[in-house]
């Protein structure tokens, strides 16, 4: 979760398994108990200054529940946290506040308590935080109008306390109600944000299923077509090799057909699967990959160089790297050069104090500059002679988005094209 804070996290014990609303209320619980409790420690202290100690029970008490609440949200124990901080809390202000003849703004709290009462307990528990404003307002009414007179009883007291206990008061209502304004405004704005983000992802999402249909469907019954029309020429033809050439074709369409199901395999499971990280060895890990794509045409005639340490190893998500590496090299040797008496691809690492790189570098045809911000696009192809589907460089950046990283392309017409794949620093020795 994006929204952790680690510093607070001493008040919680299972912090990473709870969502997003429940932890940061818990936190805000545990930091209004914690205020609570410094605020019963800061009277002790200021009473005691000015040899006052009737209402030393009542801090202790202050103290002693404040403790007992943050034990309750420690323990994840949130409902029953809301009824005894809010309960206690109304029932001590009450007795202060009809005790307050000096009026050192002890009604203020009252206020405290309906905000603190409406956050914590929110919209699903609408109704508990009803009942203490409710109550909050019955218990300011009994004391400041009605006088309804509580334990306490009304010593004299310095004038100099007068304005310090206000002064109190005031500072310690204004930061609580700042706290909890602040809180609900983090709530909302965050919310704001992801509504935006979400409808961003969505209007995203209808423009590539558009594009999709589309293009998939056309893409799918394309290799339908030829088979049919070699079909018809194969049920006609009464020569051999004529049925032979009609067969092979077949299967070649059909090999075009199994890439193109097994690209919007790779494509759907990369859109609904979660991220999983593991440690993978990273230099036979790329030769399994180099292994399975040593069939591809043109393959043999290129010299494939792994440039990666024995001992290195990727803390990653195995089958999203396998399709990232699988796309980028098997795009390599489909678009390598043919006129050139040497071809090579390059597999290599970078790694800095703050990044790594996993480079895949070729001498093959290139790609033209005009392209090159398209060729990452859905179904993008730089010409109808291109091969494959046109979602092999799709979806490996959106394979590396996934986990966290970028992928960038350099290229010249002619000389090659060079593909590096920037990862979260993850890359390590054994």
């Amino acid at each position: 979760m994006k929204s952790r804070r680690p510093f607070w996290n001493f008040l919680l014990s299972n912090k990473n398994q709870l969502k997003g609303s429940v932890y940061k209320k818990a936190l805000l619980r545990g930091q209004l108990t914690l205020l609570s409790l410094t605020v019963g420690v800061a009277y002790i202290v200021i009473d005691a200054l000015n040899g006052i100690y009737f209402n030393l029970h009542y801090y202790l008490f202050l103290i002693l529940f404040s403790g007992f609440t943050l034990f309750l949200n420690y323990k994840e124990k949130f409902k029953t946290a809301n009824l005894v901080f809010l309960t206690l809390l109304n029932a001590l202000i009450y007795i202060f506040a009809a005790n307050d003849t000096y009026r050192t703004g002890v009604y203020t709290y009252f206020i405290v308590c309906c905000l603190t009462a409406l956050t914590l307990c929110g919209y699903d528990d609408l109704k508990t935080a009803v009942l203490f404003c409710m109550l909050s307002l019955l218990l300011f009414v009994l004391a400041y109008v009605y006088k309804v007179y509580p334990l306490v009883p009304h010593p004299q007291v310095p004038e100099s306390y007068v304005t310090i206990a206000f002064v109190t008061n005031f500072t310690v209502s204004l930061v609580t109600t700042a706290t909890l304004l602040f809180f609900l405004l983090d709530v909302n704005h965050r919310a704001e944000r992801e509504l935006v983000e979400n409808n961003e992802l969505l209007v995203k999402a209808n423009k590539e299923l558009d594009r999709f249909v589309y293009s998939a469907s056309h893409d799918l019954r394309s290799p339908l077509t030829s088979m049919l029309g070699l079909v018809e020429l194969a049920r006609k033809s009464t020569d051999p090799e004529e049925v032979k050439m009609c067969l092979s074709l077949m299967t070649d369409r059909l090999k075009v057909q199994d890439s193109f199901i097994q690209d919007i395999i790779d494509y759907a499971r990369n859109s609904r699967v979660s991220v999983t990280t593991e440690k993978i060895p990273l230099n036979p890990f790329v030769h399994e990959i180099v292994n399975q794509l040593s069939y591809a045409d043109g393959a043999n005639d290129i010299d494939i160089r792994m440039e990666i340490p024995e001992d290195t190893w990727i803390d990653s998500d195995r089958a999203r790297l396998m399709s990232i590496l699988s796309n980028l090299i098997s795009n390599a040797i489909k678009y390598h050069d043919p006129a050139k008496s040497v071809r090579f691809i390059r597999i290599g690492l970078q790694k800095s104090a703050d990044k790594s790189r996993i480079v895949v570098e070729d001498n093959g045809l290139g790609v033209q500059k005009e392209y090159q911000e398209k060729i990452f696009q859905m179904f993008f192809r730089a010409s109808e002679a291109s091969k494959g589907s046109g979602l092999g460089l799709f979806i490996a950046k959106e394979a590396v988005e996934k986990i966290g990283g970028t992928i960038t392309l350099q290229s010249h017409v002619g000389k090659g094209s060079s593909f590096c794949v920037h990862l979260p620093d993850s890359i390590s020795p054994a």
